[in-house]
């Protein structure tokens, strides 16, 4: 959350630049996390994506569900994913099902014992709102965590394509025994379930409902991409770090993008050797254009927010991505007043009129930069 002063420091510059103290809101650990993310789900269609949820204390004396890095509960982040988009003129929907569905989560896990599972569907969004017409599963295993208490979940988000409520409701009836017969995506997205075991091994279930055929060579090839694209991504955030203008930090992200695109064709025909001693200026003028439609999404990156695809994400944990704190909205971020730590929503960048003049709790005056 940002104070009343780094507020100011925000008003001073271009509406077009990210402030220079921007690298102490958004955790660069997160930030590498959240564009490998969006690479996989959009560039690379990976189809099945590993990672870990912790639901633990923290600094706290309650569980919930945490944000590896900075130990923000999820639901607090779902929460403000909703109020921000609220915001934005955009639709909550699926947003508010997120949230519920992570509430019920944190209620079953309560009482959840290692060796348990979770499942949980995530349907396609509407296509006429800019999502693709893929979907994902999760199969999360549960065990011990770090600290006495916590629970560790070992998270797979199987993506499947072309999927109809059908095949999500014939799934959950078969490895799970539940007679779902829900009839939108929403209804999947609150009903998180865990389970004591499973009916039936999952992948061969995904096979026969949805057509889902694991490519062992497909998943290696995104992983040596990925690895490939290590220093380059480091350029991007270093990028963020430095406060560089937003047209400027949208262009090095193309670049991300379009070299995705183009190690997924021609990964054996590069010459890696040579290409890890290309300059910047090389790079920028090989790979700094617009992206081609992202796979299965509404588009690659842009200048137009409504048009950006991290918006428009079917994985439901990817509403809380970072790039979205990048490069969204006309508003500022959230701040504190230094004096008396209340929550203010960040204004307008582009009408000054509509900026708050003092706390409303304690009454201190800001600066009108």
């Amino acid at each position: 959350m940002l104070t009343q002063e780094a507020r100011a420091a925000y008003r001073t510059q271009s509406n077009e630049a990210f402030p220079q103290n921007y690298e102490r809101k958004i955790n660069p650990l997160a930030l590498r996390d959240d564009v490998e993310s969006y690479l996989k789900e959009y560039r690379l269609q990976t189809q099945i994506n590993k990672y870990e949820l912790n639901f633990s204390f923290g600094n706290s004396e309650y569980r919930h569900l945490r944000d590896t890095y900075d130990g923000e509960t999820m639901i607090e982040k779902g929460k403000k994913a909703i109020e921000r988009r609220i915001r934005e003129g955009k639709s909550v929907n699926r947003e508010e099902a997120e949230l519920e569905g992570l509430q019920l989560l944190e209620d079953q896990l309560q009482v959840a014992r290692p060796g348990e599972v979770l499942v949980w569907a995530s349907p396609p969004g509407p296509k006429n709102e800019g999502y693709g017409n893929y979907g994902f599963f999760y199969i999360g295993n549960l065990s011990s965590g770090k600290q006495a208490g916590d629970v560790s979940l070992e998270m797979e988000a199987v993506r499947v394509e072309q999927p109809t409520i059908d095949q999500f409701n014939k799934t959950i009836q078969t490895i799970g025994g539940y007679d779902f017969h829900f009839d939108k995506a929403e209804d999947f997205l609150s009903h998180p379930l865990i389970l004591s075991e499973l009916k039936g091994d999952v992948l061969p279930v995904l096979h026969d409902v949805f057509g889902f055929s694991p490519d062992p060579s497909k998943m290696e090839r995104d992983q040596r991409i990925l690895k490939i694209m290590q220093s380059k991504i480091q350029d991007f955030i270093q990028a963020v770090k430095a406060g560089i203008p937003k047209i400027e930090l949208l262009q090095q992200f193309h670049i991300l993008e379009n070299l995705a695109d183009d190690l997924k064709v021609n990964i054996d025909k590069i010459d890696l050797t040579h290409w890890l001693t290309v300059s910047p200026e090389q790079m920028m003028i090989r790979y700094d254009h617009q992206p081609a439609f992202a796979g299965g999404s509404c588009g690659g990156s842009t200048e137009h927010n409504s048009d950006a695809p991290w918006d428009h994400s079917n994985d439901l944990f990817n509403s809380f991505s970072t790039l979205k704190e990048l490069f969204n909205g006309d508003r500022y971020p959230d701040y504190q007043c230094d004096s008396c730590g209340t929550t203010i929503h960040g204004e307008s960048k582009n009408d000054r009129s509509s900026w708050t003049p003092s706390c409303p709790k304690c009454g201190k005056v800001f600066n009108k930069c």
